[in-house]
């Protein structure tokens, strides 16, 4: 017999979790952090394989779409994580108005890969059973952290790192977290980056293949855990 929806699943409230993403041409990024439960301080981010940055050149995918195809991968980041986001209240800021507009109507009028990227962010929600996704406008000023993991592949000659410990050292200096503790990073794994991917090229698309999926990735730990939030930065 199906489990009945709980009142949590359906009511959103303020954030267990609180997720920052950001998509540019070249990559996207993001960060996790805690709310009203621990969450250890979490950076992530992926360049964009070239097959999708010529698809923006070329004018047939929008940086809408890329920045929902963010969105998606944030929540995936979440889960990789191993959180328990059972009945668990999840906050993700963006600075795109139309990603945003998306997941609040869980509909686009987009004739792009947003509805399926939109349907697969909200069978992973229903699967984890996990309540509302709270989705809210963040200024990009203020989506800085996001916005360096996002353009971390060339942007800026000082934002560039061609490694994980590169990034990790920059994001430590620019993004200091209390007590000298440092980030962790999570590396998305290439079948997740393939699913996700293969949805932006409008590729044949499942429902079932989201509902259960392969090893979403890694964190790459360091020593000194911390569990922050978004005040204490």
């Amino acid at each position: 017999m199906a489990e009945p929806t709980l009142a949590k699943e359906l009511v959103p409230a303020s954030p267990d979790y609180v997720g920052l993403v950001d998509a540019s041409g070249e990559g996207v990024g993001g960060v996790w952090l805690s709310g009203n439960k621990k969450l250890q301080a979490t950076v992530w981010r992926l360049e964009w394989p070239q097959e999708i940055k010529t698809l923006l050149a070329t004018k047939v995918l929008t940086i809408n779409d890329l920045e929902m195809a963010g969105n998606l991968l944030g929540w995936l980041v979440l889960e990789g994580m191993g959180v328990d986001i059972r009945h668990c209240h999840v906050a993700l800021l963006n600075d795109n108005a139309s990603a945003i507009s998306w997941i609040v109507n869980w509909a686009s009028h987009s004739s792009g890969p947003a509805g399926r990227l939109i349907i697969a962010l909200a069978l992973r929600q229903r699967v984890r059973r996990a309540s509302p996704l709270t989705p809210a406008h963040l200024a990009g000023k203020l989506n800085v952290m996001a916005d360096l993991a996002s353009r971390s592949f060339g942007y800026k000659k000082e934002w560039h790192c061609d490694s994980w410990d590169s990034f990790l050292t920059l994001f430590n200096r620019l993004f200091p977290l209390p007590n000298k503790s440092s980030w962790q990073a999570f590396q998305l794994s290439s079948k997740i980056v393939t699913r996700v991917t293969a949805i932006l090229q409008m590729k044949e698309f499942g429902m079932e293949e989201w509902k259960k999926l392969p090893k979403i990735g890694t964190s790459i730990s360091s020593a000194g855990a911390c569990f922050c939030n978004l005040g204490e930065l």
